[in-house]
């Protein structure tokens, strides 16, 4: 009897506390919903040039994960699939910086051509299954 009482409070307590949870009513409005129909989440800052210290020349991006688009309840990284002009696609994270904004950079080589297509798309990994999802493609000339 007194298991059965611990459970009814277990069961009426819980969804009281996750009412006062704002980010719950938001969640499916940021990139981490597969549903997600908004806008582009991502910026390419930049594409640019460069010669690294062995004499190669190299192009590289800096983007960053628009403030508005993620939630509230923020995680230290987010984890990206990247590829450029419809190249192989690699994963990299995009950290949380220290004002609380996501973003990144990353380098290939330069492939003959002055406009590059980035696309990205969250990366999640449900019951050891790698997802990837609300991909969007943005380009920029050199």
């Amino acid at each position: 009897m007194r298991n059965l009482l611990y459970i009814l409070i277990f069961l009426f307590a819980l969804p009281s506390c996750l009412k006062k949870i704002d980010e719950v009513d938001e969640a499916d409005k940021n990139i981490f919903d597969p549903t997600y129909d908004g806008d582009i989440w991502f910026e390419v800052d930049t594409i640019y040039l460069f010669t690294d210290q062995w004499n190669n020349e190299k192009v590289k991006f800096n983007y960053h994960i628009l403030e508005e688009r993620t939630p509230l309840l923020k995680p230290s990284q987010i984890n990206l699939w990247i590829a450029v002009n419809d190249n192989n696609g690699f994963f990299a994270p995009a950290p949380l910086s220290t004002a609380g904004l996501y973003g990144g950079t990353f380098t290939q080589l330069p492939d003959g051509t002055t406009s590059y297509c980035v696309e990205i798309g969250v990366v999640t990994i449900n019951g050891g299954d790698t997802l990837v999802y609300n991909q969007f493609t943005q380009c920029k000339d050199l």
